[in-house]
């Protein structure tokens, strides 16, 4: 048998390597976001989101694991217009949070989609003064690199 290489790729696909330019969490708040972290991505993909300010986001923490696996990459799309049921990442007191959005008439919910319990809904009673900054809807997720230990 040959050497397995460093990258197993599909026959003819192209990919392009984007930064994770943010680490955002779905659960607990962790630091363990390097700046240099990069991850390719199939130009299928990019050229199907066709947002050009497209960028990855690592997923931390649980409170959205129903979805997201703590690790993934999610490839968000900051031009995007956020749709009920949409997981989207929002700067909220001071962090950078993913959550699945609805909005009603005169509520907006940030809530968590998690196997565990103890997670709870963001709720904005005014959605059009609420303290919260969309950063993207997920579009795309990339599953986290498998370890074997």
């Amino acid at each position: 048998m040959g050497e397995t290489p460093e990258h197993v790729r599909p026959n003819g696909a192209q990919y392009v390597t984007l930064p994770v330019l943010v680490a955002g969490h779905a659960g607990e708040f962790t630091d363990e976001f390097g700046p240099d972290e990069v991850a390719d991505v199939p130009i299928s993909v990019l050229e199907r989101v066709n947002d050009p300010d497209a960028y990855l986001m690592r997923v931390r923490g649980s409170c959205m694991n129903r979805r997201f696996a703590d690790g993934e990459n999610a490839l968000l799309s900051p031009r995007c217009e956020p749709r009920n049921g949409d997981a989207v990442a929002a700067e909220y007191n001071g962090e950078m949070i993913l959550r699945s959005y609805y909005r009603g008439a005169s509520t907006l919910v940030l809530s968590p989609d998690s196997y565990e319990d103890g997670y709870t809904d963001i709720v904005f009673d005014d959605p059009e003064n609420a303290s919260v900054n969309f950063r993207g809807v997920v579009k795309w997720h990339q599953a986290s690199e498998v370890k074997r230990y």
